[in-house]
């Protein structure tokens, strides 16, 4: 087994392991907004935290929910561009869109760093 077998098999047990436990964020994110959803309209008494809670799990399972999902192959693609490419080719495609689309989102990230 070569070093990169190994790194990508470690990465992908990383991405196994944080799936079995992110999975029970939906539980805390449900708590929260229906701790919200209760507070705001039969107490009309809102909270400024459950916006934010929500937001971050919301964030944090959506992110984990795409690692695990490019590990098992259960991402949404558009095949009316993949399916025309070789099955050769179809493994450099992916790496592409995958580090345009982490790119995009780390250069987002960074420029609402900056601004804070």
């Amino acid at each position: 087994m070569t070093i990169w077998n190994r790194f990508t098999a470690f990465i992908d047990g990383i991405s196994d392991v944080t799936a079995a436990v992110i999975i029970y964020l939906v539980v805390a994110l449900t708590l929260a907004l229906g701790y919200e959803i209760v507070a705001r309209y039969a107490f009309n008494s809102p909270t400024k935290w459950a916006f934010d809670i929500s937001y971050m799990l919301g964030g944090t399972f959506f992110l984990f929910g795409q690692a695990y999902a490019l590990r098992h192959r259960r991402h949404v693609r558009i095949d009316i561009f993949y399916s025309r490419f070789s099955p050769g080719h179809r493994p450099p495609l992916m790496w592409f869109v995958t580090w345009c689309s982490f790119s995009r989102c780390g250069s987002a990230c960074w420029c609402i760093c900056i601004r804070m």
